[in-house]
């Protein structure tokens, strides 16, 4: 605690040892560190602060002997950040004494576990984010030692990560505790910067755009352009240098920005009294710090929460987010309307406006790519959403009334905020190729399963990008048909569901026309789709066999390395051909119309003229994680490689585990992150892997089962892990392929028996310890990781079977897995038995290690102490790795209504569930590790 109305002091400490900091991994949000004189521990030398993170007094016996290096004299600096907000509040907070020392050397307390370790090594520093000097030494970033040199702190800086000896320290009261106090004599020390004068005029957004993090709104450069032509300076903190920050602050008058430290520079302005700050907050209340220091400057600022602005995930002051549009920021900052530009007619956009309105009825339509929205506007239509990166009028217009207004890319709009099966209609009208593929991919998952897209002006000759986008999209998915209709000299394609060359199947009282020469077969289908007694349906139909709008060849430009789309067999045994001219079924008169063939797929082989092998259907198993996944996989790629594999075809990918497919594919870029740090140690470059080249691989193994003509396995644990929204798009993507049927299987074990397991997986993986399963114990939540897939793929195509060798066929999870998907198809293979849980002792010795490892006593890596396992067995009778009864119960007690939940969803009892698991004795669980064991496995890791 600071007492504000007395002034600083600075206390003299003789023969004092200074600690670097320590974070002990059972205990939580608590740093021990401080000075030591004598013996005991110097009052008021730790961590001080309010809230957050806690400092105690170090524990020296866990540091041994100090540094033989000694400081004849030198200040407490506190504990180092190198986090720049932590760094300008909390590591400068002791600097108001340097002027009366202004030789005398800073000291500050790095962490212990910044140095490396073993011969030759003791007090290098090897940490990554931690700069240092030629001979090993921590050193304070550049951006730092500007800081310092902006305060005329001339003072040597040393950082310290072992204990050191100093004979005369100074320790000074700090002059900011976190997050709550600021002394004015510490403040009036760091005001001195003169910056530029300040300018009326001007206003400065501080962006986080930039930040190589998610700690930010992920659609924040869309309000920076808004801002950038409501003449506002945007600035990108991290790429300036410290002067030209202050600078900037300097000369603003307004300042705004996402909530961050680069706001906090403003307490070292030597005036700041005049500026208004406008800060946008992260989640909740802001942040404590941001009053303290502003109440102290004397600047005026207020906190907003923007609308339509959603939290994507939150952990403490982490958040990401994403707005929508920037209507919510140029709101409160009173922004000028930005004025509307003249509206230009677009014939073809208003064809398919038409259409869209005529085909979606009351229904929901969705428009991507169309830089103005104002037509759209007047189109009919219960829900009307428009997504475009760079609108052309102000999202805060009134033009642009009763439509919801997505200002950012589409693929931003599909992984946050859009509602899955959604829009009845999608009409894409970008002008670039590849942007209106990147926004069909985008649309799949807001898409109903009926939906109808359209594209504009692909007869344009003017528009050749509309053309050559409609050719790699009914290119890349054969389950989707496609027709082009014009009217005058406007035209657009229509795209839907309906796998090309098979007959249209329509409601016995269908209000579409019923097939004839006037009314092309795939145009009439994708109506058919929406058929009912919808007059709005009717009335299209009607005018397309009245000539109003006449149907005109798909000539499509080519895809790389394949020929036009060409003629194909229509389902009937006949193949279409266009013709030039039909006949009006009601006058018998001769009109403009063309029939257009249904389109197959491009190749660059001669076709047969009999219909290509239809898509294959596509066997989902799921998981769940500690139920044989990885024997299947293994099995599975083994026996396709060896020729062995009957009746299925194994998605072909690298490792056999498909979850490097499927998580850039459809997950989201956390699922990404998990694989490259833990499940592969890094050694796989997933985040180099693109949405597309997943897909691809995905694509080329359906196009080897089709040829093959049998179904597609593809086996992911961690699919389970993927959200709701992410199997919708897994699932229209597959739709749009063609895939007739997904049929989904997954195990289940008992409770407690899938307890042991994951929790041997997570000490054995090293993100858990002993102790810390036994205090939270994990438990299968089956309604999160199966029910998604009930709901997206129907509960009859979702197969759930018990992991338990007495019930499985032949004792083998690999042999009823087979059986299930191609019970035609008996095949006796041998399993590979895989990822089995280490034993008990083996265990000790992994949570041993990591808790080493998080202190920084011993440098090592998970993959590491998991190949090691292989070389040591602890003990000749070791038994199996389990939990205590006590814990098992809890987990049991945990996952009881998911357990309900499933029993009332599949054909699993629950006697099976709540089936007792092995146990030991908490006493066996924690039972210490002896230092020959440990030294023998650290030898033997490989």
């Amino acid at each position: 605690m600071i007492d504000l109305t007395e002034p600083l002091q600075a206390r003299e400490i003789a023969d004092a040892t200074v600690y670097p900091t320590l974070r002990l991994p059972d205990v939580k949000n608590r740093l021990l560190g401080g000075v030591f004189a004598d013996g005991k521990h110097v009052e008021r030398t730790q961590l001080e602060r309010r809230s957050g993170e806690t400092g105690w007094p170090a524990r020296p016996e866990m540091f041994g002997e100090p540094d033989p290096v000694e400081f004849e004299e030198a200040i407490y600096g506190g504990i180092l950040y190198f986090h720049f907000g932590h760094f300008l509040v909390e590591s400068l907070a002791r600097t108001w004494l340097t002027p009366q020392h202004p030789d005398v050397p800073i000291v500050w307390a790095g962490a212990a576990n910044w140095h490396a370790s073993g011969p030759h090594k003791a007090g290098r520093i090897a940490h990554p984010g931690v700069p240092s000097d030629w001979q090993g030494h921590a050193v304070l970033h550049p951006w730092q030692q500007e800081l310092l040199s902006v305060l005329d702190i001339r003072n040597p800086g040393v950082i310290l990560t072992q204990p050191t000896r100093i004979k005369k320290l100074h320790v000074p009261d700090i002059g900011y505790r976190y997050d709550d106090q600021f002394h004015p004599e510490h403040a009036a020390f760091l005001a001195h910067y003169e910056g530029p004068a300040q300018d009326p005029d001007e206003r400065l957004w501080l962006s986080r755009s930039a930040l190589p993090s998610g700690v930010r709104d992920l659609n924040e450069h869309v309000t920076e352009r808004r801002l950038a032509a409501a003449g506002w300076t945007i600035a990108h903190p991290e790429q300036l240098s410290v002067r030209e920050q202050l600078d900037l602050i300097s000369r603003a008058s307004v300042v705004s920005g996402d909530e961050g430290s680069a706001f906090h520079l403003i307490m070292l302005l030597a005036n700041a009294s005049d500026k208004r700050l406008e800060v946008v907050r992260r989640r909740g209340h802001e942040h404590r710090n941001m009053h303290t220091i502003g109440d102290a400057v004397g600047v005026s600022q207020r906190f907003h929460t923007l609308e339509g602005t959603q939290v994507l995930s939150a952990q403490g002051r982490w958040v990401t987010k994403v707005s929508s549009s920037p209507a919510g920021a140029l709101k409160v900052l009173n922004v000028p309307l930005a004025p509307a530009p003249e509206q230009t007619d677009d014939a073809s956009l208003a064809l398919a406006h038409r259409l869209a309105s005529q085909i979606a009825g009351d229904g929901a339509i969705l428009e991507v790519g169309v830089a103005d929205p104002r037509a759209l506007s007047k189109v009919s239509g219960k829900r009307k959403a428009v997504v475009c990166e760079q609108l052309a009028v102000d999202p805060r217009s009134n033009v642009v009334a009763g439509l919801e207004i997505y200002e950012m890319s589409s693929r931003l709009f599909a992984a946050t905020v859009a509602e899955p099966d959604a829009f009845d209609v999608v009409i894409l009208g970008s002008t670039h190729a590849d942007d209106l593929w990147e926004d069909f991919c985008a649309s799949l998952g807001a898409a109903r399963s009926g939906a109808v897209w359209l594209v504009p002006a692909t007869a344009d000759e003017t528009s050749p990008d509309a053309a050559a986008a409609l050719a790699r999209i009914v290119a890349a998915f054969p389950g989707l048909d496609a027709s082009t209709v014009a009217e005058d000299e406007a035209s657009a394609s229509l795209v839907w569901f309906q796998p090309r060359g098979l007959p249209v199947e329509r409601p016995a009282d269908s209000a579409v026309p019923s097939q004839s020469a006037d009314m092309p077969a795939n145009l009439s289908g994708a109506l058919a789709i929406r058929a009912t007694a919808d007059e709005a349906v009717k009335a299209v139909a009607e005018r397309i066999a009245q000539g109003a709008i006449r149907a005109l060849p798909l000539e499509l430009g080519s895809p790389p390395d394949a020929p036009t789309a060409r003629a194909s067999d229509d389902g009937r045994g006949q193949t279409d051909s266009p013709t030039d001219a039909t006949t009006d079924a009601t006058t018998g008169t001769a009109t403009d119309a063309t029939v257009v063939p249904p389109v197959d797929r491009p190749r660059s082989a001669p076709q047969h003229p009999k219909r290509q092998p239809a898509a294959p259907e596509v066997i989902l198993h799921f998981g769940l994680h500690k139920t044989g996944t990885t024997a299947i996989q293994e099995t599975l790629r083994r026996a396709q490689r060896k020729g062995t594999l009957q009746g299925v075809f194994y998605l072909n990918a690298k490792p056999s585990n498909h979850s490097y497919v499927m998580a850039p594919a459809f997950g989201s870029r956390k699922n990404i992150d998990y694989y490259t740090r833990v499940k592969f140690g890094g050694r796989i470059p997933l985040g180099a892997m693109t949405q597309d080249e997943a897909r691809s691989l995905l694509v080329n193994s359906l196009e080897e089962a089709r040829h093959r003509r049998v179904p597609l396995i593809v086996s992911s644990e961690d699919m389970s892990m993927l959200t709701s929204r992410e199997v919708r798009a897994m699932r229209n993507f597959l739709k749009a392929y063609g895939v007739p049927r997904v049929r989904c299987v997954v195990y289940v074990r008992p409770i407690e028996a899938w307890s042991n397991s994951y929790a041997a997986q997570l000490v054995k993986q090293g993100l858990r310890t002993v102790s810390e399963v036994l205090d939270d114990p994990p438990y299968p939540i089956f309604r999160d990781y199966i029910g998604k897939y009930v709901e997206v793929f129907g509960a009859e195509n979702v197969t759930i079977r018990p992991f338990d060798r007495a019930e499985l066929v032949n004792g083998s999870v690999v042999a009823d897995l087979l059986h299930v998907v191609a019970p035609d198809h008996e095949q006796a293979l041998e399993e590979l038995r895989a990822n089995e849980s280490p034993n008990l002792d083996q265990l000790r010795l992994v949570s041993r290690l990591t808790e080493l490892i998080r202190r920084g006593k011993f440098r090592g890596d998970v993959k590491r102490m998991q190949s090691g396992l292989g070389n040591f067995r602890a003990g000749k009778n070791a038994k199996a790795f389990a939990l205590p009864r006590e814990t098992l119960d809890r987990a049991r007690a945990l996952g009881s209504d998911d357990a309900e939940w499933l029993v009332a969803n599949s054909s699993i009892d629950r006697a099976f569930l709540d089936s007792r698991g092995k146990s030991v004795s908490r006493e066996e669980l924690l039972a210490p590790v002896t230092d020959v064991d440990l030294a023998e496995y650290i030898a033997k890791m490989s």
